[in-house]
C-alpha cells in the first residue's frame, strides 16, 4: 500500500474549505481526512475520491496517519 497525505490547496469561489486527505494511490482511495477544523476523521472502508479539478500539495502529518493506519 502507498501512501500519501495530501493538503487541499484549491482556491474555490465559495469559499469551501480546504481539507488534509490520507490516499491510498495503490487503490485510488480516501482513507480518511483532517477537516479544516483540526478534527480527523477515519473511514471503516476507503471511499472513492477523485483528485480531478483540485489542487493538493504532498505533507507530512504524522498524526494523521497514526489516526488512521492505527483506528
Amino acid at each position: 500500500m502507498a501512501i500519501e497525505v495530501l493538503l487541499e490547496t484549491t482556491e474555490w469561489a465559495d469559499n469551501t474549505p480546504n481539507h488534509t486527505y490520507v490516499y491510498d494511490t495503490t487503490k485510488g482511495k480516501m482513507l480518511g481526512y483532517r477537516k479544516s477544523t483540526g478534527e480527523i476523521q477515519v473511514f471503516g472502508s476507503p471511499l472513492s475520491f477523485s483528485k480531478s479539478k483540485r489542487k493538493f500539495k504532498k505533507v507530512v502529518d504524522k498524526t494523521l496517519l497514526d489516526a488512521i493506519m492505527y483506528s
